[in-house]
């Protein structure tokens, strides 16, 4: 205070400005807090697009699971992918929640750096010859570590597959080579770079999809009660790429 009993300037003035600084704090306080918490844009989120070959994709694929059509799930897997072993566990959960609905298929495509995802086809292949096929996809990825180490013939027998030696002449014959050639063929002329690949009714999801995630795409299409329909017409240039290339996900 002055002698007169006047504020002093300088007083006033510091306590303005620690009002204005400590106002401001606030205000940038509250901006950091409502960014922090505003939705964001999920970048991720699955997208389909329509697949050109559907029909083909169909024909060529091994059958795991056959129900009403209403639901097609297709996968181009490799027996040694850690990531295909990981999706087909959710695709036997999901099995539990649809099992009138839902259809699921396995296009082979052996990634060339593994050893023996190329021989695994092959049996598995053969094993649909004698109507097993689902039991040899089942204990390849349950027991996907021993592959090399354990012989097919002791998967075949695992998989409840009696004429095992009829199993080894299939595998050494031409006609498991070429459906296993053709598989390829197509993921090859789809651009198929990685496994999994999943299709859904004709449409390609952009990436491996969660239990959540797939479960809520085939929840959506048993809703609208819609049946796979054919995409031929959506044309494009085929993408190929070498058998070199082809990689799994990250």
């Amino acid at each position: 205070m002055k002698p007169n009993g006047q504020p002093n300037l300088t007083s006033t003035l510091s306590a303005l400005g620690n009002g204005v600084l400590a106002i401001s704090a606030f205000l940038i306080a509250v901006t950091f807090v409502v960014k922090e918490f505003r939705p964001k844009a999920d970048t991720n989120r699955i997208s389909e697009r329509p697949v050109r070959v559907w029909s083909e994709l169909l024909a060529a694929s091994s059958v795991v699971r056959v129900g009403s059509g209403l639901v097609d799930i297709v996968e181009i897997g490799d027996f040694q992918c850690p990531a295909c072993r990981a999706f087909a566990a959710v695709l036997t959960n999901l099995e539990q929640r649809y099992p009138q609905n839902l259809s699921i298929r396995f296009i082979h495509f052996p990634l060339p750096y593994h050893a023996y995802a190329n021989e695994a086809s092959l049996a598995a292949l053969c094993a649909a010859e004698q109507d097993a096929f689902r039991g040899m996809f089942d204990h390849l990825f349950e027991k996907q570590d021993s592959i090399g180490a354990k012989s097919m013939m002791s998967y075949a027998g695992d998989a409840g597959i009696r004429d095992t030696l009829a199993l080894a002449q299939c595998m050494q014959g031409e006609r498991a080579a070429g459906r296993l050639k053709d598989n390829v063929s197509i993921g090859e002329k789809l651009g198929i770079d990685g496994t999994p690949t999943v299709f859904v009714n004709g449409m390609q999801l952009s990436r491996v999809p969660t239990f959540r995630e797939l479960d809520s795409i085939v929840a959506n299409k048993v809703a609208m009660r819609v049946k796979p329909v054919s995409v031929e017409q959506h044309s494009s240039h085929d993408t190929r790429i070498s058998s070199a290339q082809r990689r799994e996900p990250r």
